[in-house]
C-alpha cells in the first residue's frame, strides 16, 4: 500500500514525465488555435462578440515575446487545456475561415456589378482603374 521503493518512486516519476509532456503538446495546440483565431479576428475586422471571443482575445500572454497561453489560475477567463477548449477553437477556426470565404466571395460579385456599370456608364478604362486602385487602397478589393 505504502509502497515508496526507489522503483516506485521511478514508476511515479515517469507517469509525471508523461503527463507533463502531454500538457505541453495540448498547450501548444491551444496556442496555435489561439494565434489562428486571433489573426482570423484581425484579417476580419472581428470584434469580440460571445464568451469565447472574449477569451481567445484574453487568453494570451501580451507581455510574452512569444505566443504563450496565460492559465486559467492566473486569468480566469482564459480558455483553458481542456479538450473542449480544443474542439470549440477548431470550430471558431472553422466559423472564422467560412466568413472570410463569403465575405471574399461577396467582395468579388460586387466588384464583377461594379465592372459592369462602369461598362454601361461609357467611362474610360483609366478612370475606372483609378476607382479600383482606391478600393484596393481602402482594402474593398478581392485581394
Amino acid at each position: 500500500e505504502k509502497d515508496l521503493s526507489d522503483e516506485r518512486i521511478d514508476s511515479f516519476k515517469n507517469e509525471l514525465e508523461k503527463v507533463e509532456q502531454h500538457k505541453k503538446e495540448r498547450e501548444k495546440q491551444i496556442v496555435d488555435l489561439l494565434v489562428e483565431v486571433q489573426e482570423m479576428f484581425r484579417k476580419l475586422k472581428w470584434d469580440p462578440q460571445l464568451p469565447l471571443d472574449f477569451m481567445v482575445a484574453t487568453s494570451l500572454d501580451p507581455f510574452s515575446e512569444t505566443p504563450k497561453l496565460r492559465l486559467e489560475e492566473s486569468n480566469p477567463g482564459s480558455v483553458g487545456l481542456s479538450r473542449h477548449s480544443i474542439e470549440r477553437l477548431k470550430n471558431k477556426v472553422e466559423e472564422l475561415k467560412e466568413i472570410h470565404s463569403l465575405r471574399l466571395e461577396e467582395k468579388s460579385q460586387k466588384l464583377s456589378r461594379l465592372e459592369i456599370i462602369w461598362k454601361q456608364l461609357g467611362r474610360d478604362n483609366a478612370e475606372r482603374d483609378s476607382f479600383l486602385q482606391n478600393l484596393e487602397e481602402e482594402g474593398l478589393s478581392e485581394a
